[in-house]
């Protein structure tokens, strides 16, 4: 599981380093840079190295910020075209699963469809599903290659985070289609991050169910 935990903070660090990139390369504020969770063990300029190495997250600069100024506007993430607002959101998922599909010389691909059926599948039923994936998952770390397990870890993460859930880039992605489309209050907004948020807690703990009785059992 070493490998695998190795893999995942690869993973994390091409992610949200792809994801600072593509908003530079779109002419947006980047305010921070965070790479991993919990308390700041280094810092420069606007990256921040964390205690724990998963997790991240890019801030960007967004009109209703109170560091907002005219002088800025043009930095605004969110006074952006949808078009450029999508590319920067999904960055990140899409170089991650491009690299996986170079680094496994594209047998990944099947592995990034099938994960959003395991991902759900997985997290509905921890004491069967859930079991077998993760069998599944230490035979293959076992039987091939760090690069091959860090293509697939890739090719999964990716799929996880394009899951519609709005604290993840597939959900953010479809609000800012919706916005679109129709205005958004953020009494709605802040109501389907909180749904979102539960949902994403949920799958987290019946994940670590699953993988305490794979362990231990």
């Amino acid at each position: 599981m070493l490998t695998v935990l190795v893999c995942l903070i690869i993973v994390n660090v091409v992610h949200n380093a792809a994801l600072a990139l593509w908003a530079l390369a779109g002419d947006v504020i980047i305010k921070e840079v965070c790479f991993g969770s919990g308390p700041t063990l280094l810092s420069f300029n606007k990256v921040r190295i964390k205690l724990f190495p998963f997790n991240g997250r890019v801030v960007l600069l967004n009109s209703h910020d109170t560091d907002f100024s005219p002088k800025t506007r043009q930095g605004a993430f969110d006074l952006k075209p949808l078009k450029v607002r999508l590319s920067i959101i999904l960055s990140g998922c899409l170089i991650t699963l491009l690299m996986s599909i170079l680094i496994t010389s594209g047998t990944s691909w099947p592995a990034f469809l099938a994960a959003f059926n395991q991902i759900i599948n997985g997290r509905l039923h921890p004491f069967s599903d859930a079991q077998n994936l993760l069998l599944q998952a230490q035979n293959f770390t076992l039987e091939h290659s760090f690069l091959k397990v860090l293509g697939y870890t890739m090719a999964i993460s990716s799929s996880f985070n394009l899951l519609p859930l709005s604290i993840l880039n597939g959900g953010t992605a479809i609000l800012a289609l919706i916005s679109k489309v129709c205005s958004l209050s953020d009494t709605i907004i802040h109501r389907i991050h909180l749904i979102s948020l539960l949902i994403f807690i949920a799958m987290l703990f019946s994940w670590l169910i699953s993988l305490l009785i794979f362990f231990f059992s």
